[in-house]
């Protein structure tokens, strides 16, 4: 296995022959000693990975444990300690933090950006408006900022 895309934190994900995930470290050695159905690489000190054979995904640390259990099945990377994630494919998503509040809840989203080094992200809500026997599809955008202490 070669890895193709840059380290983080110390790691890079690789896929085997039969389609497992895991993170090498820059020894090439799989020194977390676990595998993933689907990986990402880590942003923000957690990687978004797929357990053994689950369709949800969680959020793992660099010590090789998952601190957010797999219980999403969106789940983006985090950024500046929040993420984008949804629990139904069907239902808009929301933001969570490290600890798992959340945010957002309300808007009803469907998307969003990584948040700039400025704190701020692009959000976005889609939805079908019934219009007088028609249907069409309407977007609302909203700029997010998340303000760091």
């Amino acid at each position: 296995t070669i890895p193709i895309e840059p380290y983080s934190y110390g790691y890079t994900k690789v896929v085997d022959s039969q389609g497992a995930w895991y993170f090498i470290d820059e020894f090439g050695l799989n020194s977390l000693r676990k595998t993933f159905y689907a990986a990402r690489n880590f942003s923000d000190g957690l990687a978004a990975v797929k357990p053994g054979r689950s369709l949800a995904w969680g959020y793992l640390n660099p010590g090789g444990t998952m601190s957010i259990e797999a219980d999403y099945l969106k789940a983006g990377d985090f950024t500046m300690g929040y993420a984008f994630v949804s629990k139904d494919l069907k239902q808009p998503g929301y933001i969570i933090d490290k600890s798992e509040n959340e945010y957002l809840r309300g808007l009803g989203l469907s998307g969003i950006s990584k948040f700039n080094e400025d704190g701020y992200a692009i959000a976005y809500s889609e939805k079908l408006i019934d219009s007088g026997g028609s249907e069409r599809q309407e977007t609302k955008y909203y700029m997010i900022r998340i303000e760091q202490p």
